[in-house]
């Protein structure tokens, strides 16, 4: 029993959660990162986002994405 349907990145810091309009509602789409590289990549989910970063990182992360 395979676990394919879901991608963990690791040492990575989330500066964005990408949102987009539906209907009449708003719903997350991604998200932008910094890797260990310094590279930015934006990454989009297929069916939902997971915000888990702490009681400190979960509300920045929504402040920052305007959420």
């Amino acid at each position: 029993m395979g676990r394919d349907h879901r991608t963990v990145i690791t040492h990575a810091v989330v500066e964005q959660v990408l949102r987009e309009a539906e209907g009449t509602g708003v719903h997350a789409t991604g998200g932008r990162d910094r890797d260990a590289g310094g590279r930015t990549p934006t990454i989009y989910a297929d069916r939902e986002v997971v915000v888990s970063a702490g009681s400190i990182g979960s509300p920045q992360l929504l402040l920052l994405s305007g959420i």
